[in-house]
């Protein structure tokens, strides 16, 4: 192997994969900080967490002890994040996927490190007093921060440079998702909602590796959320009409997810006062829908594993069909109001409580369908992400990577074909471009 082949496929990738790994944990921790603070001793509320992160739900109690306190945390929290972006880093506001996206379709690709630390402390505010937000998208940022901080410690031409960038997105997503094969080729196809960059890939698989190994030795190596799947021996014609009609409406779906998300944007950038008041003003409405429902608060990736767990008893339906709209409407508060953080973990939160509306509605009217509830929880997940991010490839992977096998696997692209082909041409992130420029080809 030459020098400079090492550089970039092995010295390099392995750099941005350790210090995405390090500040993923850091994130994480941070983010755990911040809940305890706003949440457990502001707010009285211990919120249900995915087995992946290490609590047991089969005994978990839903208890509030002062309700009234958290649209005050929310709005606290709001505020507080809106400041620091106003005065630090405007440009870390919003989403974070997105803004990495921006940057990169730049002619430097390039983010600074105190965007990528602004929109870190930012999030982990956000997400901790109880706004809906996701973890994976800030990283995504942080990530890609990283990859051009390094771009530029080893001076790196444009095209190394835009590879670098777009390792360290896939490889900070990887450690969040736990899914390194995913986050890799989510460094390849986010960037576009018709095209895919090919260069990023076998570096950002390394990288990804490494990122995910750094960040298990911190957590584990386990899925985000435990489940059982069933083993799909056969598929008969009923079954890929069932997944077909399921695809047909996570379609429509995340088509309401973006619509929502873009109106309420709008509106929020026709009212005339500084930022942080609007994401003071998101946070306080968010605040007041959590009293509706708490599986809005946070992420909610708990919620999605109690409902895994068959804890009907805690969460019923009632809950799952109206938590689908709140959460839409709540993020895109979040978000639209210029709050920090990611509209990931929202969208497959969105996916997985569809899947379960789904399930029982197909059991109410065919008592003997032969249906798993889990299998339709993290199929619907992984539909409502991909249908508003337009990443099908990684989508698919990631499914399997979830859930640590390939059961999934027909079901879901059979379901994500039907997703691809109704979607909008809009996708969550604005900065998205349908082709890709040959930009990685100039020297």
């Amino acid at each position: 192997m030459s020098k400079s082949s090492f550089k970039t496929l092995i010295l390099i990738p392995v750099t941005i994969g350790i210090l995405s790994g390090l500040v993923s944990a850091a994130f994480v921790e941070t983010i755990k900080y911040c809940t305890d603070l706003f949440l457990v001793h502001f707010v009285g509320y211990t919120q249900p967490y995915p087995a992946g992160e290490g609590m047991q739900n089969d005994t978990y109690v839903f208890f509030m002890k002062h309700s009234y306190i958290l649209p005050i945390s929310t709005c606290i929290g709001g505020l507080i994040s809106g400041l620091i972006v106003y005065k630090f880093a405007p440009e870390a506001a919003g989403i974070g996927t997105d803004a990495a996206i921006k940057a990169y379709h730049s002619d430097d690709a390039d983010l600074s490190l105190k965007a990528s630390f602004v929109k870190f402390i930012a999030s982990a505010i956000t997400i901790g007093s109880g706004s809906t937000s996701g973890k994976e998208g800030p990283i995504a940022l942080i990530g890609a921060g990283i990859g051009s901080f390094i771009a530029k410690i080893f001076n790196l031409d444009k095209k190394e440079r835009a590879i670098a960038f777009a390792i360290g997105l896939g490889s900070g997503v990887s450690a969040i998702f736990r899914a390194p094969l995913a986050g890799a080729i989510i460094a390849s196809e986010i960037f576009y909602t018709e095209d895919f960059e090919m260069e990023p890939l076998v570096p950002g698989i390394i990288a990804s590796i490494v990122s995910f190994s750094v960040y298990g030795y911190f957590f584990n190596f386990g899925t985000v959320f435990g489940t059982n799947i069933p083993v799909f021996d056969k598929l008969n014609i009923a079954d890929f009409g069932i997944y077909a009609i399921f695809g047909i409406i996570c379609a429509l779906v995340s088509m309401f997810l973006v619509y929502t998300f873009f109106e309420i944007n709008d509106l929020f950038k026709k009212i005339e006062i500084k930022s942080y008041y609007k994401t003071a003003i998101g946070g306080f409405l968010v605040g007041l829908i959590g009293l509706l429902n708490p599986i809005i608060i946070g992420n909610g990736y708990g919620w999605i594993q109690l409902i895994l767990n068959g804890r009907i008893d805690i969460v019923n339906i009632y809950m799952i069909a109206s938590a689908i709209p709140l959460i839409v409407l709540s993020m895109s508060l979040t978000i639209g109001s210029g709050g920090s953080g990611g509209v990931f973990g929202p969208s497959l939160i969105t996916g997985g409580l569809t899947g379960a509306v789904f399930y029982f509605g197909l059991i109410w009217l065919f008592p003997s369908a032969h249906i798993s509830l889990q299998a339709l929880v993290v199929i619907g997940m992984i539909l409502v992400f991909g249908g508003a991010t337009k990443a099908p490839l990684s989508t698919i992977v990631l499914v399997s990577e979830m859930t640590h096998g390939y059961e999934l696997l027909v079901p879901t692209l059979i379901s994500i074909v039907v997703v691809m082909v109704m979607g909008h041409n809009r996708g969550i992130f604005p900065s998205q471009i349908e082709k890709r420029r040959d930009r990685l080809r100039e020297i």
